[in-house]
C-alpha cells in the first residue's frame, strides 16, 4: 500500500536532508511508532542510519527496529555532527534543544512521510500507521498561520458507555449522571468554525460509546455531506452493533469506523467488523499494547520553568481541537477538566462558539491567539493544576473499575 499525505502543498518549502549525502550518518530521534515508520522509509531507500535517540529512559540501552536506542547525553557526546531526523510530534521543542547544544543538521521527518511505501512494514496495521502519520503532520500546521485548515476536531457525543475503563480518555468513571450532547449545538459549532477556516481534516466522533448516541446517523450525514470536511471518524469499543440506518450513513467514502480492540471486553468486535465490511464501511482495528495514566489535577506550585517544560512536552501540541457543549478547547484534558468543573473557569483555554459573536476572520484571529499554547511556551491557567506526566507509565489496556472517581478540590 502507498500512503500519500493529503496536503503536500503545506510543506512545499520545508528543508529536507540530502539522504544520499547523509547515508550512514543519520540518527533518528524518537524510538516510537513514527520512528519505526521512519526506519522503514530509510530501509526502502537503501539509506543506513546509526541508531535511535530517545529521552524515555525505559527505551534507552535497548534495541528498536534492530538499532540501539541511546540517551540524549550520548547523542551530544558522540554524534553532534550527524544528521538528526526527528520523528516525534514535538519537533519544535526537540529541534530547539538540539540547536542550543550545537547540532547543525536537524531535520523533521516530513520529507520521509509525504509519500510512504508501506509494503513490508509490519510493526502496526496500515490503518493505524496512516493515522499516526497524519497526526505527525497535524502537529506542524498551526505553526503556519497562512494555512486555513483545522486538522482535527474531536467531539464526545455522549458520556454514556458500555464499559467503565479506569483510565478512560473521557474520564467516564468520574461521571455522576451521563448525558448525550445536543445534536444541533454540535452542528452549529462546526458550521461556525468553518466560517473561520477553509477546511477541517477530520471530525472524530467518540464518547463514551458513540453507538449509544441516538443522533449519530444525523451527525455522520451532516458532516460527510459537507465538502469542507475531509473525513469523519467514529471510535467504538466493539460492544454494540449499528442499526441499518447508521450502517447506511457509515458507507460514505469519507467515513472510517475505528474499533478499539480491548480483547474480551470488546465482546462484539468480530461480529461488528463482519457487519461493517459486508456493508462496505471503511474500518480500522486499533490494537493497543498499553495505556497511560490520565492526568488529573492538584495544587502543584510548579516554577515557571517547570510549567514551560511541561507545556512543551504536552500532547496538546498534536493540534487537535476538542468540542464539548459548544466550547472548543485546544487541550483534550482541559476540556474535561472544564466539563467536570475540576478547575476554575479561567476562560483562557477555550472559545464558546455558541456564545461568541465573532465569526469569519475575527473568529479565526481569536482562535489563533488562544491556540498559541505550547507554541510560545506559555501555559494556560488550567495547565498550572494539570498533573501531566508525559506518558511515562505503561498500564493494562482498558482496565475496568466499579469505583466512582472524583477530581481533587483545588478551589
Amino acid at each position: 500500500m502507498k500512503y500519500q499525505y493529503a496536503h503536500p502543498e503545506f510543506f512545499r518549502d520545508w528543508e529536507s536532508p540530502d539522504l544520499k549525502k547523509c547515508n550512514g550518518r543519520i540518527v533518528l530521534y524518537g524510538a516510537g511508532r513514527r520512528g519505526s515508520v521512519a526506519a522503514h522509509c530509510l530501509n526502502k531507500m537503501g539509506v543506513e542510519f546509526i541508531c535511535f535517540c530517545d529521552s524515555d529512559r525505559k527505551k534507552q540501552g535497548k534495541e528498536y527496529c534492530n538499532h540501539r536506542v541511546i540517551a540524549p547525553d550520548e547523542l551530544a557526546d558522540k554524534y553532534s555532527d550527524m544528521a538528526i531526523i526527528i520523528t516525534t510530534n514535538h519537533f519544535y521543542t526537540v529541534a530547539e534543544e538540539l540547536r542550543k547544544k550545537g547540532f547543525l543538521h536537524v531535520f523533521s521527518s516530513v520529507s520521509l512521510f509525504l509519500e510512504i511505501d508501506l509494503e513490508g512494514y509490519e510493526m502496526y496495521s496500515e490503518e493505524y500507521t496512516i493515522r499516526n502519520i497524519d497526526q505527525y503532520f497535524y502537529s506542524f500546521i498551526h505553526y503556519n498561520e497562512n494555512i486555513s485548515y483545522i486538522p482535527q476536531v474531536q467531539i464526545p457525543v455522549t458520556m454514556r458507555c458500555t464499559l467503565r475503563c479506569k483510565e478512560c480518555n473521557s474520564y467516564i468513571p468520574y461521571v455522576k449522571k451521563a448525558e448525550d450532547f445536543e445534536e444541533g449545538s454540535i452542528i452549529f459549532a462546526i458550521d461556525k468554525l468553518l466560517t473561520a477556516y477553509d477546511k477541517i481534516g477530520n471530525v472524530l466522533l467518540y464518547g463514551g460509546e458513540p453507538l449509544l448516541y441516538p443522533f449519530l446517523d444525523r451527525l455522520i450525514y451532516n458532516f460527510s455531506m459537507n465538502d469542507r470536511i475531509e473525513k469523519v471518524t467514529i471510535v467504538t469499543n466493539g460492544t454494540i452493533l449499528p442499526n441499518k440506518a447508521l450502517q447506511e450513513e457509515m458507507k460514505s467514502d469519507k467515513v472510517l469506523v475505528r474499533i478499539s480492540d480491548y480483547g474480551k471486553l470488546s465482546s462484539k468486535k468480530d461480529e461488528l467488523l463482519f457487519v461493517l465490511k459486508e456493508a462496505g464501511v471503511h474500518t480500522e482495528i486499533t490494537d493497543f499494547k498499553y495505556w497511560n495514566k490520565n492526568p488529573t489535577v492538584d495544587v502543584l506550585n510548579e516554577t515557571e520553568e517547570q510549567l514551560r517544560e511541561k507545556v512543551k512536552n504536552c500532547c496538546a501540541l498534536a493540534n487537535m481541537i476538542t468540542l464539548i457543549k459548544g466550547k472548543i478547547f485546544f487541550c483534550g484534558f482541559s476540556a474535561f477538566y472544564d466539563y467536570f468543573k475540576a478547575v476554575p473557569d479561567f476562560g483562557d483555554n477555550y472559545i464558546d462558539l455558541l456564545e461568541s459573536k465573532e465569526q469569519g476572520e475575527n473568529l479565526r484571529k481569536k482562535i489563533e491567539n488562544i491556540r498559541k499554547m505550547g507554541k510560545d511556551g506559555l501555559p494556560k491557567q488550567a495547565c498550572r493544576f494539570c498533573k501531566f506526566n508525559n506518558f511515562e507509565d505503561d498500564l493494562p489496556v482498558a482496565e475496568q473499575t466499579k469505583e466512582h472517581y472524583e477530581f481533587k478540590r483545588i478551589y
